[in-house]
């Protein structure tokens, strides 16, 4: 059982990161976030307008990964920037 001041502590540190959320967000509840085009390059959407341009163009929200699979092996592995990658002296294949 954590001791009376932690637990403030940990209080305090709830409304903070509550009040910060809330600053972030904007009159009609939309909040900054960050985008990501398709080389995984990211884009601040700082408004409702900016997002769904954003959207149209095909950016998302979560961080690309492409993977790569070894023809020898089988195994897949996942990288952030699309490119040539090499295992073992094998140009691994994108999935």
């Amino acid at each position: 059982m954590p001791t009376p001041s932690k637990r403030k502590y940990e209080i305090l540190i709830e409304v903070s990161n509550s009040m910060k959320e809330k600053e972030s967000q904007s009159k009609d509840g939309f909040v900054k976030h960050t985008m990501y085009d398709k080389n995984g390059k990211p884009h601040e959407a700082k408004t409702v307008e900016d997002h769904l341009r954003m959207k149209k163009m095909g950016y998302t929200q979560t961080k690309s990964s492409f993977k790569y699979k070894d023809p020898k092996t089988g195994e897949v592995y996942e990288y952030e920037h699309r490119g040539i990658y090499k295992k073992d002296g094998r140009t691994l294949i994108p999935e």
